[in-house]
């Protein structure tokens, strides 16, 4: 078991990896809008209406799909520099290098310091990691936070201090609002807690047990959370909504209209039917550590082998951190509409468990002097095989620029006044610096080319802009062709004048 105490040496090498950490910022951060999610578009819109002070709303309609923390984070940033997108990546990479550095410090008690760090490494160099961290989007910073209140949750669980129990709960409650999915370490603490009292009742009676080691942090937590569901329940949108795919999570995960609450819920056989396609996309996601693109034959195996590993970690420690990711894993395995972002905590928790693992089984079968030699290198040849951080940088750029040309050559076909529409109109929002409009949602809830009509009438939209760079785009324009007839080329882009 390593010490846990650290040597001047450890904070010496602390301090020189964390610097190399800072340093390879100015390597991986590119100055390009990753368009490839269109919640980093609902991410900026929102934090613009922050800035311009109009509160948490999306178009001025209060915003609930997403928890208001990123925006408020990028908010200041925006308001001094503007849509700088440089600055915008470089401090989600930030909070992406934080969460190295906690990886490392959370599990050196675990894996000591040398393996700890080498997973940290490997985690922060792996392109799929990267590539998160040049995203205008909260996975990594909720990650990042997520890894602190396991730090807090384990200083609190040693010291047993009322005031750090609190601060636990705090910290749980705030970093629920970049990442709601934070809330799953209550439940996670407590069941670890709860089965330690169990095996060791003497420790303390168990009512003072459940006030000081349960109710303390979670009511804290709790409280913390509280007036973001007040707000909901009194500032609830209209039903349905039409610019954002979902109304929120909730109504996504169990409606059969994501963007209407007042649909019927799906039945539990439905929800079941979602098991096996999504534990077969989760073991290929986290078998290809989260890179983009075609999963490799043996992606699925390797993810299996993690979710393996941190079962037997589960078993055998009986901690916060694999009691969350088994109900991440339980959440996500039902969820509504799996994406390979979601799964960063899960891959975060479930790296070092498997480096934990082997190890355990290199020391039973050769002996521990033969353990402290494998199982760096082989930490050292996964990181050599997944090295590549700017993996895809060629593509965020091109289609960054392709943007750029687009609002280049549209804005000036605008007047100040004009209001615009488009298929999908998050990130022309975000280029055009203006709301735009989306028609697409309420046509594919209608199923039909004419529902976009209502949007254009209740919106009081003038013109519409359509462009190669969203493929649903052009299959709407023959439709609104036909339909206006007016029709403008703006370079790559078609304006539609909807109101003369």
């Amino acid at each position: 078991m390593p010490s846990a105490t650290w040597s001047t040496a450890e904070k010496s090498t602390l301090l020189l990896w964390v610097g190399g950490l800072l340093a390879s910022l100015l390597f991986l951060v590119h100055p390009w809008y990753d368009s490839s999610y269109g919640d980093s578009g609902l991410y900026i819109a929102t934090a613009r209406a922050l800035v311009a002070g109009d509160g948490y709303t999306h178009f001025g309609v209060p915003f609930r799909a997403h928890p208001p923390g990123f925006p408020l984070l990028i908010a200041p940033l925006i308001g001094t520099l503007g849509t700088n997108f440089y600055a915008l990546n470089f401090t989600v990479s930030l909070f992406g290098a934080a969460g190295a550095a906690l990886l490392a410090i959370t599990w050196r008690p675990r894996l000591g310091w040398t393996l700890a760090v080498l997973t940290a490494t490997v985690l922060w160099t792996s392109p799929g990691y990267q590539r998160l961290c040049n995203q205008v989007m909260s996975d990594v910073p909720g990650t990042t936070l997520l890894l602190l209140c396991l730090l807090l949750e384990r200083r609190s669980s040693q010291s047993g201090s009322r005031w750090r129990e609190l601060a636990l709960g705090l910290c749980i409650g705030l970093s629920a609002y970049v990442r709601m999915v934070t809330l799953l370490l209550v439940p996670a603490i407590a069941a670890a807690r709860l089965l330690a009292q169990w095996r060791d009742p003497g420790k303390m009676e168990w009512p003072r047990f459940a006030l000081r080691r349960i109710a303390v942090f979670a009511i804290a937590a709790g409280f913390v959370v509280l007036p973001w569901s007040i707000r909901n329940a009194t500032t609830a949108p209209p039903a349905p909504v039409d610019q954002t795919l979902v109304y929120d999570y909730s109504t996504a995960m169990w409606h059969r209209d994501a963007a209407d609450p007042r649909s019927p819920r799906f039945g539990a056989a439905e929800i079941a039917s979602r098991f096996s396609g999504n534990a077969a996309r989760i073991s290929a996601i986290l078998g290809g550590r989260l890179r983009t693109g075609k999963h490799g034959p043996w992606d699925p195996a390797v993810g299996v082998f993690l979710i393996a590993c941190s079962l037997i970690v589960l078993v055998r420690r009986r901690a916060p951190p694999e009691f969350f990711l088994l109900g991440a894993l339980i959440l996500f395995v039902f969820y509504f509409d799996l994406r390979d972002r979601l799964l960063l905590p899960v891959y975060v928790l479930a790296l070092p468990a498997a480096v934990e693992v082997c190890r355990d089984l290199v020391v039973r079968i050769a002996g521990p002097r033969f353990a402290r030699v494998a199982t760096p290198t082989a930490l050292l040849l996964l990181l050599a095989v997944d090295f590549e951080p700017r993996r895809g940088w060629k593509t965020i750029e091109t289609r960054h620029r392709a943007y750029l040309a687009t609002a280049f050559a549209v804005a000036p076909e605008l007047g100040p006044d004009a209001r615009v529409g488009a298929g999908i109109g998050f990130h022309y929002s975000v280029y055009l610096e203006r709301p735009v409009y989306s028609l697409y949602f309420a046509s594919r809830r209608a199923k039909t080319l004419e529902a976009a009509e209502a949007i254009v009438d209740k919106y009081r939209l003038d013109t519409l802009l359509f462009t190669p760079l969203i493929g649903a785009e052009m299959a709407m324009l023959p439709y609104f062709r036909e339909r206006y007839g007016n029709v403008q080329k703006a370079g790559p882009a078609y304006l539609v004048r909807v109101r003369r």
